[in-house]
């Protein structure tokens, strides 16, 4: 929600200054993580991408399999948990 629409809610909200600089190196190792993958990652923002997976660098069997194992693999090396959509398939890659 916008930050306007946030202090009018909630009269005694602060704000803590985003650290980019933190949120980026966690961004770079979290995309590393998806390299080990696949090739076709397409990053959306810092905590988002796409990536296709008919490939799996990894020869895992199904997307949802890929996906758990990224999964349990940012939260092994970040400590952070992560969601993933399954499609099958996008409209950016309609051959991948």
């Amino acid at each position: 929600m916008p930050s306007i629409t946030a202090m009018r809610q909630c009269a005694g909200l602060l704000f803590v200054p985003p650290r980019f600089e933190i949120y980026r190196a966690i961004s770079r190792r979290i995309q590393a993580i998806f390299a080990r993958y696949t090739e076709l990652i397409e990053p959306l923002s810092l905590d988002e991408a796409y990536l296709v997976v008919t490939q799996d660098l990894r020869g895992l069997l199904a997307a949802s399999a890929t996906a758990n194992v990224i999964r349990a693999r940012i939260l092994k090396e970040t400590d952070l948990t992560a969601s993933a959509n399954i499609s099958y398939n996008n409209t950016r890659y309609p051959n991948g």
